[in-house]
């Protein structure tokens, strides 16, 4: 799962480079990474309750989808 935070991590380090990037989209980068993650637990690790934990962070990404609007 490390690695999957650290491609995220990349990829919001990518974004903070930009000068158009805006705290929201750094923000979406970085809950959109933590979803793959949580995928991935389940894949790899065969994790329980990702179905909660999915639907935490899909609240969060409607939030911040909501408050770009």
């Amino acid at each position: 799962m490390s690695v999957l935070f650290v491609i995220g991590d990349k990829a919001l380090f990518i974004a903070c480079s930009k000068q158009e990037s805006t705290v929201v989209a750094m923000t979406l980068i970085k809950q959109c990474s933590v979803m793959i993650t949580i995928i991935g637990g389940r894949i790899v690790f065969k994790e329980k309750r990702t179905l909660y934990k999915m639907v935490c962070a899909a609240v969060i990404i409607a939030g911040i989808v909501f408050a770009v609007m």
